[in-house]
């Protein structure tokens, strides 16, 4: 369907290259775009080429990545050596380590707060640090880890029902 529609003159977009790791169709752009859904896209999906490829031309936009943890650690890590922002905001003010805290996800909130992931980040919709999102979902793990790695029990700058308590 797609190749019919490409016959036709239709043009995928970017982020649909990313989300399959299309590196030739990626290739045959008159102009590699610089989109940073589109690495986090690829980098989730684990097409390390891709990433790879936009990276080449476009070193500047891994610091306008929002990703919480590519495919393999070892993409992750090259997403930080080529300049991703670990704390990266999303529209709603959360960050990765929200998205992380939120879904269980250890071993990539350990690899971001190594790499200075912000404890005390708050969202605007929930308006709760990631400790809270952990606390929310019943993620134990995840809030031990928080803790220990320094984050407020109880934050002077919580509203009360945003609490990790709450």
């Amino acid at each position: 369907m797609i190749d019919l529609l490409q016959n036709y003159g239709a043009k995928r977009p970017i982020h649909l290259i990313a989300y399959y790791g299309d590196v030739d169709a990626l290739a045959a752009m008159p102009e590699i775009p610089a989109d940073p859904a589109a690495v986090a896209s690829a980098a989730e999906n684990g097409r390390d080429q891709f990433v790879k490829m936009i990276l080449t031309r476009w070193p500047e936009v891994a610091s306008q990545v929002h990703c919480a943890g590519a495919k393999t650690r070892e993409l992750t890590e090259s997403l930080f050596t080529a300049g991703m922002n670990p704390s990266h905001r999303d529209w709603q003010a959360s960050t990765p380590l929200h998205e992380q805290a939120g879904r269980g996800d250890l071993v990539n909130a350990a690899l971001y707060l190594d790499h200075g992931a912000e404890l005390e980040a708050r969202d605007d919709e929930w308006r709760s640090r990631p400790l809270g999102w952990a606390a929310r979902q019943g993620r134990l793990d995840l809030v031990a880890l928080l803790l220990d790695r320094g984050a407020l029990a109880l934050h002077p700058y919580d509203e009360e029902w945003a609490t990790p308590l709450a």
